[in-house]
């Protein structure tokens, strides 16, 4: 089977709660986004799987890119010179995202669809 995500992608940063007088604690960085996690759920089970969508001209975008060709997962990333890639952070329950080049996709950023299975976030839209 072949699976295109389509969606918004982004940089993840997960921490802790912060408390009074603690200025340490384990946090976690990594690729997110529907798209990118429908992709790689789907490699993981075999599927071919390749993510659309808009990222920025920037060490984060770079970041997206590396880990889904870690994860067997082809990238096929639009990229904008203006907006940095989107960004999600959460602290405890508290969440901050900014979407970055994800909120300038473009019809003209999808090409040519040719899977079994397309998913579009609605995210996106």
């Amino acid at each position: 089977m072949d699976l295109v995500a389509v969606g918004e992608v982004m940089v993840d940063v997960i921490a802790p709660p912060a408390e009074p007088g603690r200025n340490h604690a384990p946090i976690a960085l990594r690729a997110g986004g529907s798209a990118i996690n429908a992709a790689q759920a789907a490699a993981a089970l075999g599927a071919k799987a390749t993510v659309v969508a808009r990222v920025g001209a920037d060490p984060a975008g770079a970041l997206l890119r590396a880990t889904l060709l870690d994860s067997g997962v082809k990238a096929r990333f639009a990229v904008d010179g203006k907006l940095p890639t989107g960004c999600f952070v959460q602290v405890g329950e508290r969440i901050v995202a900014d979407r970055g080049a994800n909120s300038a996709f473009a019809v003209a950023d999808l090409g040519v669809l040719e899977a079994d299975v397309v998913l579009v976030s609605g995210y996106l839209l």
